[in-house]
């Protein structure tokens, strides 16, 4: 799986991958400055109310 990079620069514009983004939970904890535990938390309330279907959108990577 290719990872692209997300960057912002230091005028606050940001630059994404056009394609999908794959990160796992504690980079997107450490991306919004929060503890894991709250990601952790707000990934299984998603997809307890069937927001989005687990199989579709997550992934293990070793």
């Amino acid at each position: 799986m290719n990872r692209g990079i997300i960057t912002i620069s230091e005028s606050g514009t940001v630059s994404m991958p056009t394609d999908t983004v794959w990160m796992t939970m504690q980079e997107i904890a450490d991306m919004y400055n929060v503890f894991g535990y709250y990601v952790r938390k707000a990934v299984k309330a998603v997809f307890k109310d069937g927001i989005l279907k687990e199989q579709g959108v997550r992934r293990h990577v070793r």
